[in-house]
């Protein structure tokens, strides 16, 4: 058996598209149960069920991986994707579908026009705002750090690879240097982030509308950025432990079968216990808030586990049906929670929490989920990613011919770095 070739920054990774749709699997278990925050579970499996919010934590570290081995993983042969690409690129991913459904939401959902309920949505920072974080579509409040972290995430590697490149840091590992860079940063981060929540604290402007503060600071830290960094930290890490260590050296066959299979089975151990110490210690919004740390470990080393080809687990996540379900996972994650009436009354939601033997009501709500999700996925997210890119091809186009009559024959990649 020959060894795998490294795999196209470029293609998709069925198996981690297919972990997408683990993830929005459990978010949606955990809101389907009716199951309150702090409620105990009377066995591991219920205390999962209740903790499935941590599937945010696996998307933030998948977000993490997939941005970093795409973009920025080679500090001395960056991949040739300028930042206007980059950020349109993230805006046709999140917007369309995004805006769709959160101004059908505001059709039914009666705001005056210059509220903050309606214009944090608006602009994709409901997730500083802890008192408006479920404004327009409750289970958006996630995108607000997703954004943060596209936007962050350029900035962190331009001063990374301007360090790497220093002849000062020639002989440092390039996993110790990120490591020891990742970790600054998120201690940075976090300190920040108190920070603001003292400010905030001590201004009664900011405490009424709760910008990085509420009482219970374990809210501020669950939504915020700030406190969440750590889990595209761990994913950012990995793309670069895939690049540096794995790739074409300890992932090669027989060798990287076990590897993979281990690392699958130790995150699995470490998800399955960091969400039952989280619920026994009160949930995410108590002292159980820390666990979401070991959780999101345990995410780095699935991801790095799913990195394989020809692995069983590698086989079984490729499947045609999983990754079409992870494709259509971020219609899902969004429409599980958008306040329109007559989503309530096809889905049937009755709030009523269910146990592990009566499981005819999560998979029956889970099918008309993907029902809806599939017609959204190939009536508005696909062509709203398509206009964008089509809008940006057009307006780059126009520039050229506008720079061509005022100076004469110009190279576009010119014209587009200077936009």
């Amino acid at each position: 058996m020959s060894a795998n070739p490294p795999i196209d920054a470029n293609a998709e990774i069925k198996p981690l598209t297919s972990l997408r749709f683990i993830a929005a699997l459990l978010v949606v278990l955990h809101h389907v149960g009716g199951y309150d925050y702090g409620t105990l579970g009377k066995n591991i499996f219920e205390a999962i069920v209740i903790e499935g919010h941590l599937g945010v934590t696996i998307f933030f570290a998948l977000s993490g991986f997939l941005i970093t081995y795409k973009y920025f993983s080679d500090p001395y042969n960056p991949q040739p994707v300028r930042a206007r690409q980059y950020i349109v690129r993230r805006i046709a991913r999140i917007f369309p579908l995004y805006f769709f459904l959160l101004g059908l939401g505001f059709l039914f959902v009666n705001h005056p026009a210059f509220d903050l309920a309606t214009l944090l949505p608006l602009t994709l920072t409901q997730g500083y705002f802890i008192y408006f974080r479920w404004a327009g579509i409750p289970s958006a409040w996630s995108l607000t750090s997703e954004e943060t972290f596209y936007l962050s995430v350029p900035l962190f590697f331009w001063l990374y690879f301007r360090v790497v490149k220093s002849k000062q840091v020639q002989k440092v590992p390039k996993l110790a240097l990120l490591a020891l860079a990742l970790g600054v940063t998120v201690l940075a981060l976090n300190i920040v982030g108190r920070i603001l929540y003292q400010v905030s604290s001590q201004t009664p402007v900011l405490a009424a509308v709760g910008f990085m503060y509420e009482p219970n600071f374990a809210l501020v830290l669950y939504h915020a950025f700030f406190f969440r960094a750590f889990d595209f930290a761990v994913g950012m890490f990995c793309a670069y432990l895939y690049r540096y260590a794995l790739m074409n050296k300890l992932w090669k066959p027989p060798f990287a079968t076990f590897l993979a299979m281990g690392m699958a089975a130790v995150a699995l151990v470490v998800y399955c216990l960091s969400a039952y110490l989280m619920n026994i210690n009160l949930g995410v919004y108590k002292g159980g808030f820390y666990f979401d740390y070991p959780a999101a470990v345990s995410a780095g080393l699935l991801i790095l586990a799913l990195t394989i080809p020809g692995t069983p687990l590698y086989r079984a996540l490729s499947f045609p049906l999983s990754p079409y379900l992870g494709r259509i996972s971020y219609a899902l994650y969004l429409v599980q929670s958008v306040p329109l009436p007559f989503l309530a009354t096809f889905l049937d939601w009755t709030g009523a929490p269910f146990d592990a033997i009566n499981w005819l009501k999560p998979i029956w709500l889970y099918i008309r989920f993907s029902l809806i999700s599939a017609l959204l996925y190939h009536t508005v997210e696909r062509n709203g990613h398509r206009l964008v890119m089509r809008l940006n091809s057009f307006a780059e186009s126009q520039a050229e011919k506008v720079v061509t009559r005022l100076r004469g024959p110009v190279k576009i990649e010119e014209v587009v770095e200077n936009l």
